[in-house]
């Protein structure tokens, strides 16, 4: 039986061509040009001070702005009544000023920003696999592998989801810091920063290290 190259090679084209046009409609298409990675970055006023001294400042700055123009337009005999008020507009701005700090996605961060948290003791979370972690990793950084993400989710039981996070991997190359600052953002914690340099960065910068039981600075 002789086979006809033109009817397959027909065939294949038409098969293709209908798998193409499937795909671009269907919802669950794979895109065929892979999106260029966009990143949310921090800026850099946001880390001027430490998180609990800059609220602290912005409350107390608020609330004696607020008492002076208030206190202006009321009797003598009232500001007493008129402080234990402004006790209780204390109390319920600190919801609203914890708000404000949280983000709307995990915010990339560049080498400088990410030395500063270091400095402030936030947690670090290399994202890299356990072998390069033991090897060697940022000071005081836990592990948490992407690739191994449920054997060592257990570890956040112990991490409010109020506290600063700083995920990192190798460097620029590396996603797997961005796909792990995702998950974390989705489990609910809010302040969760990606060191977008990573590793490479943090090493060629001196800064301080754990390699192999010894601690470098």
């Amino acid at each position: 039986m002789k086979i006809d190259v033109k009817i397959i090679l027909f065939i294949v084209f038409i098969s293709s061509l209908l798998g193409l046009i499937y795909n671009y409609f269907s919802p669950s298409g794979i895109p065929l040009i892979a999106e260029e990675k966009k990143l949310h970055w921090a800026e850099d006023s946001l880390f001027n001070s430490t998180y609990e001294e800059s609220f602290q400042k912005t409350d107390t700055l608020t609330r004696k702005e607020d008492v002076t123009e208030d206190m202006k337009s009321i009797p003598e005999q009232d500001k007493e009544k008129e402080n234990k008020i402004t006790d209780e507009d204390k109390i319920n701005k600190e919801p609203k000023k914890k708000e404000e700090t949280e983000l709307s996605e995990p915010a990339a961060i560049n080498l400088e920003q990410a030395y500063k948290l270091h400095q402030q003791n936030v947690l670090f979370i290399d994202a890299r696999g356990p072998a390069d972690y033991q090897y060697a990793h940022i000071k005081n950084a836990i592990n948490i592998p992407f690739d191994h993400f449920e054997e060592y989710k257990h570890l956040l039981n112990n991490i409010d989801k109020d506290k600063t996070i700083i995920t990192y991997c190798a460097g620029t190359d590396c996603d797997l810091s961005i796909l792990l600052g995702n998950i974390l953002f989705e489990m609910g914690y809010k302040r969760v920063y990606i060191f977008f340099g990573g590793w490479n960065e943090w090493l060629e910068a001196n800064h301080p290290i754990e390699k192999e039981n010894q601690t470098e600075e």
